[in-house]
């Protein structure tokens, strides 16, 4: 399987980072739904306020935690089948960046880490490096994935 985490500096916002966690979540079960179709999405889901546990094909969940601290919080992804490491990818980049843009007046600072071999590459390291699986496009999706993404609205606001 393939791991990330994002990592936040600031715990001063938890319900922030709290609904980054919910709206990862919603829009990979979405996905998911779009895929599997709903008896089996439905049927394997599991969210909570901390973890969730998301079926992505008839063998394979994404597994989504969000961990607190007192100095940071992160939030981490554990998918058991890497061909959907790039649809994970995509989905988490596009929720920071929305968040990036919309929010830099609360100050928080989100860096994206992708497991690699035994450690952990930055986001940026891990893109020019073009890491597999993570950088690699799939062959198919079920929804066109770019679409559902500008089109799913990613507001975040506290």
């Amino acid at each position: 399987g393939c791991e990330c985490f994002l990592y936040f500096s600031r715990t001063s916002i938890p319900l922030l980072i709290t609904s980054i966690y919910i709206r990862i979540c919603c829009l990979c079960a979405t996905l998911a739904k779009a895929q599997l179709g709903s008896a089996r999405a439905s049927s394997g889901l599991v969210m909570t306020e901390n973890w969730s546990r998301i079926p992505i094909e008839h063998d394979s969940n994404l597994h989504v935690e969000h961990n607190t601290g007192f100095t940071c919080q992160t939030i981490r992804f554990q998918i058991s089948s890497s061909k959907y490491a790039h649809t994970l990818l995509q989905v988490i980049t596009t929720v920071v960046d929305k968040l990036q843009c919309q929010n830099n007046c609360f100050g928080v600072e989100t860096k994206l880490f992708l497991k690699y071999k035994e450690s952990y590459l930055d986001y940026q390291e891990a893109k020019k490096r073009k890491v597999m699986p993570w950088f690699q496009k799939p062959e198919k999706h079920f929804v066109t994935l770019e679409n559902f993404l500008n089109t799913a609205s990613v507001t975040i606001s506290q």
